[in-house]
């Protein structure tokens, strides 16, 4: 079985052949990595790499009170290994797509989700 960074890695390399087939056929690929609410799953292999929680609030229910809407998850600010991996997503983003914007959302913050964490 995979590590989530191993899953990662070969993400990474699926996006590059995906904008290498788009550029040359004209085609821009604008990626977002929409944060910091949205982001729940694809962040649990944190505990397990030694870096705590990554995000919080994963699929909590009832989730009307956790995130505007399902899947819930958020990314935990309070936890200070999530600001390396996130650098280290925005230095891959920047390596794998050939465009010069990418979107990072930033909208949609439950607040009731932030204060679960300690």
């Amino acid at each position: 079985q995979s590590t989530g960074k191993q899953w990662y890695q070969r993400r990474v390399r699926d996006i590059k052949e995906i904008v290498k087939f788009a550029d040359i056929r004209g085609v821009r690929v604008v990626p977002e990595l929409d944060a910091p609410a949205h982001s729940g799953n694809g962040y649990q292999w944190g505990e397990e790499e030694g870096l705590g929680k990554l995000a919080v609030c994963v699929n909590r229910d009832p989730w009307e009170k956790y995130c505007v809407e399902p899947p819930c998850g958020q990314m935990n600010l309070a936890n200070p290994n999530l600001y390396d991996v996130v650098e280290d997503i925005y230095r891959d983003m920047l390596d794998s797509f050939t465009g010069t914007a990418f979107h990072i959302g930033g909208d949609e913050v439950n607040f009731n989700c932030w204060n679960t964490t300690e």
